[in-house]
């Protein structure tokens, strides 16, 4: 009964991470949204997007969840508009890639629309102990390559640690499955990872054949 309730709760909330209807918008993100014609185009394509995931995959309250948190993160760009589009961009290279089912094995793709921040991550050897990967990271005119093995941890998570052989030492990756994606986080500099200056493994990975991500200039 109370897991009943809480859905109902949620409705209204599930019914905006699927588009709105701006003749009903209400909230200033919403109202933001459908005043930039380019945002509420955006808006409809992840709509489409979220509902075919949802149609797609036997996760459904996974997805919505993990949308709702979007949404959450999507409405702290509050006046900014670039801010939006960059989330609106992002969220619809993750939602566009949702009906893929997990591997480890595969080439990754960091979500980026700036097209400042490129990283190709690619995983390889997956045994029931850990992978073997390479992960590839740019910013700017500054490069960072990393080669290594990860132990799983758990059947969703992974980390990788340097040491002192590999000139490495202080560098910690975790690779952490979520849903379709990864989320792979960086402890150490980027020295110590391999990296120049401002280069990091950070983000959210999505697995594709090419580069998924839209171009910048949208």
């Amino acid at each position: 009964m109370k897991k009943l309730t809480f859905l109902m709760l949620l409705l209204p909330t599930l019914a905006a991470a699927a588009g709105f209807d701006c003749s009903k918008a209400k909230l200033p993100t919403e109202q933001r949204i459908c005043a930039d014609p380019l945002l509420t185009k955006m808006d409809r394509e992840l709509g489409d997007a979220f509902e075919h995931v949802l149609k797609t995959t036997d996760a459904a309250d996974a997805w919505k969840a993990d949308q709702l948190a979007w949404l959450a993160e999507r409405d702290r760009c509050a006046n900014d508009n670039g801010c939006l589009r960059q989330q609106y961009s992002e969220r619809l290279t993750v939602l566009r890639a949702g009906n893929q089912p997990f591997q480890w094995d595969a080439h990754w793709w960091r979500v980026d629309s700036s097209g400042m921040a490129a990283s190709e991550l690619v995983i390889r050897d997956v045994t029931k102990g850990g992978f073997e990967f390479e992960v590839s990271a740019w910013a700017g005119s500054n490069s960072g390559e990393l080669l290594g093995k990860a132990s799983l941890a758990a059947e969703r998570a992974a980390r990788y640690v340097g040491d002192a052989d590999s000139d490495t030492e202080g560098c910690v990756l975790t690779f952490k499955r979520v849903l379709n994606h990864l989320e792979v986080d960086q402890k150490g500099d980027a020295p110590a990872c391999g990296a120049g200056l401002n280069v990091f493994y950070d983000g959210t990975y999505v697995a594709a054949d090419r580069d998924p991500n839209a171009a910048p200039d949208r």
